[in-house]
């Protein structure tokens, strides 16, 4: 906050919000339901002026829309349109004019947005409507219902006074301002309805870049504005009145005005207090805390008894979690450069614009000072589905009812009525809610099930970016899974006690090399999508493939066979982030096996099953170089993988033009461009890039 503070980012000023009248807090916009009622509380919300704080993230906008076209940023997809919307546009440029009362400058300021900059010196006026926050300002209302206000505001360029009138009705673009710049016939029918002298102005200056980076740097430098941005994004009001947030570090002080507290004073911790006394308007207005000293003047002052809006803290919690320690300075920028950006960010389609917004917003500012190595602070993004349960709701009332009050007729159709009235109900698939009475006790989960099973039954189905509907039919083929899991320990403890009648020598070969290849193949799809498509219900299918395969042998291969030993260890290992308890009682059941084959570092044995290396891919497995044409795979030739993972891009598109399925694509197509990726320990891509092939004759 200090730094944002320092750099000019920071300020206060009246603003309508969204006010709780229960919790007694501001709330934001995405707080507040679709009936205007609290989140939390449920209450009415009422339209408040309250003096706010607030981060101008707007000077960075610019920035962070052309940002998103950065080459680090992975598998956003559809966030990248989501993220664009939200900032919309940066085709104009705002300014921060000063109000003037009486010849007198104010701290507080009217924001302008400026199309063409160049203009700003030409501005006569500034029209608001009823929504900005000084259309309750004083004024003359004039014979067309047109109020001019007493207040005026100062060009922050040429320092004339622009008088400012206030419309009764909304602007069409849903801003709450228009400017009166006398350069367009158009114009004329606006000036006389405020009654201003129109006097055309032949701006030759229009479009002029010299011009337009003038009149912006002077407004940058006066700390007025002068960055482009869209005309709808509004600053981040960072204010609430809680008890449950981080002091804001500001002391006010009557003679010094507003000042950030020391550094060596930081940080300021919360009073601690009993209960919450409910005439006051922040909960953190106690005499002891709230008596300071300015430290400028030293005089006696008081301090901010605003808190921070919790997305605040989120949106740098994690540079701060590579250096939690440190108590000389925010975070070691070494350390910082060592581990940033993020590699994978996970949040649910909520955060895909505020919360992602944000933290982007302050990855920008602490690369613009030097703290950071990179503007954009996650690599790959994760966003989640939810978990979806079925409720039922009474056709009419709209009510909805639990589960055990209502007959289902037809499943298939949706078809059911409620059980003592007979009326029609509606089945649907919603998130989860108390309301609804469709969500499911995690405890009774665990209870039934155990953590882990828990955990499984949730990926099992679905991707974890799709919604899951929650349904218990689903469970038996986890639970049986897992019960196959127990008895191949119990089955490797057993003939590895007592060894199995021999099979022969090709027999036991053939089976040994399966288990090679088996072992191979589900290490290479596993950790895949583990790691790269974050597709875990795959990932599972990939590890029940495996159990098969170790089920599928003989008892001999399996006392026996150093294969099936090391795919036995890789298939624990590879259960283990999902989950860990039950992994670790089957690991517990494999290192207690008596003669062991392994005796590399492949596997430790004096480890828990979380201590161990992750299962690698054979250099002698053969591996594909997956040959495309146009994005669409048409050949795949194998290669051992420690030949695949050195192939040149010269060499892997001289292959790829030695296949016939790629030579008969080419043939009416033209070659523009080549990529080639190495994804190693899963494949090697070459993407042959045409024109498109020429239409087919009509005869």
């Amino acid at each position: 906050f200090l730094k944002l503070y320092d750099a000019g980012l920071v300020y206060q000023r009246k603003a309508q919000v969204n006010w709780d009248p229960v919790d007694k807090t501001v709330l934001a916009d995405e707080q507040v339901d679709e009936n205007g009622n609290a989140w939390r509380s449920g209450a009415k919300v009422e339209k408040k002026y309250l003096k706010q704080w607030f981060i101008r993230t707007t000077r960075f906008a610019k920035e962070l829309y052309d940002g998103l076209n950065s080459s680090i940023l992975e598998d956003w997809r559809d966030i990248t349109k989501l993220q664009r919307h939200w900032i919309g546009d940066c085709d104009g440029v705002t300014f921060d004019c000063k109000i003037q009362e009486d010849g007198k400058l104010l701290t507080d300021f009217i924001r302008i947005w400026v199309p063409n900059p160049e203009q700003l010196e030409n501005v006569q006026f500034i029209t608001i409507n009823k929504s900005n926050i000084y259309a309750d300002y004083e004024g003359k209302i004039m014979e067309n219902g047109v109020k001019k206000l007493y207040i005026t505001a100062e060009n922050p360029i040429t320092k004339d006074s622009i008088p400012i009138f206030v419309e009764t009705e909304d602007f069409e673009n849903g801003m709450d301002h228009k400017l009166g710049i006398p350069v367009s016939d158009e114009a004329e029918e606006l000036f006389a309805r405020y009654n201003v002298n129109f006097r055309k102005i032949e701006d030759s200056t229009l479009g002029n870049p010299v011009k337009r980076e003038a009149i912006c740097k002077k407004a940058r430098d006066l700390n007025q504005g002068g960055y482009w941005t869209s005309s709808k994004l509004k600053d981040w009001l960072i204010s609430r009145q809680r008890y449950w947030g981080t002091p804001i570090p500001i002391i006010h002080c009557k003679s010094c005005g507003p000042q950030p507290v020391p550094q060596n004073d930081l940080p300021v911790l919360l009073p601690e207090i009993n209960s919450f006394a409910s005439n006051r308007t922040s909960p953190i207005e106690y005499k002891n805390w709230l008596h300071t000293r300015c430290p400028i003047c030293e005089k006696e002052a008081l301090r901010e008894t605003d808190t921070l809006d919790t997305f605040f803290d989120s949106s740098w919690y994690y540079l701060r979690y590579l250096d939690s320690k440190n108590q000389e300075e925010i975070f070691d920028k070494d350390k910082i450069k060592k581990q940033m950006p993020v590699d994978l960010y996970i949040g649910g389609k909520e955060h895909a614009t505020l919360h992602l917004y944000y933290a982007r917003f302050i990855s920008y500012f602490l690369h613009s000072i030097g703290l950071v190595p990179t503007q954009e602070p996650f690599k790959r993004l994760l966003v989640q589905g939810m978990v979806m349960g079925r409720s039922f709701r009474l056709k009419g009332s709209g009510k909805y009812v639990n589960e055990n009050e209502v007959d289902v007729l037809d499943a298939k159709k949706n078809k059911a009525i409620h059980r003592v009235t007979k009326n029609p109900v509606s089945i649907s698939w919603e998130k989860m809610s108390k309301s609804k009475h469709n969500g499911v006790d995690p405890s009774e989960m665990f209870e039934q099930y155990g953590v882990d099973t828990t955990r499984l039954l949730i990926m099992a189905d679905v991707a974890p970016t799709s919604h899951r509907h929650w349904n218990s039919n689903t469970f038996p083929g986890i639970l049986n899974w897992q019960r196959r899991l127990w008895l191949t320990i119990q089955d490797f403890l057993k003939h590895r006690r007592t060894f199995p009648k021999a099979i022969t020598e090709e027999k036991f070969k053939s089976e040994d090399d399966y288990m090679f290849d088996s072992r191979n193949y589900y290490i290479k799809g596993a950790t895949f999508n583990y790691c790269q498509s974050q597709q875990m219900s795959v990932a599972l299918s990939k590890m029940q493939g495996l159990t098969n395969s170790l089920r599928r042998v003989s008892p001999f291969t399996l006392a026996k066979s150093p294969q099936y030993e090391r795919a036995l260890a890789a298939q624990i290992i590879l259960l283990a982030p999902m989950a860990p308890h039950f992994a670790s009682e089957l690991w517990s059941g494999f290192l207690s096996a008596e003669h062991r084959i392994s005796d590399n570092s492949e596997i430790d044995w004096d480890a828990d099953v979380l201590q161990q290396k992750w299962p690698d891919v054979d250099y002698n497995y053969n591996l594909e170089l997956v040959c495309q044409v146009n994005g669409c795979d048409n050949a795949a030739i194998k290669y051992p993988r420690k030949d695949i993972e050195v192939l040149s891009k010269e060499d892997a598109l001289r292959i790829a033009l030695e296949q016939n399925e790629v030579q008969q694509l080419l043939k009416t197509r033209t070659i523009l461009d080549v990529k080639y990726a190495i994804h190693y320990g899963y494949e090697n891509v070459l993407n042959i890039l045409t024109d498109q092939p020429p239409p087919k004759n009509k005869e």
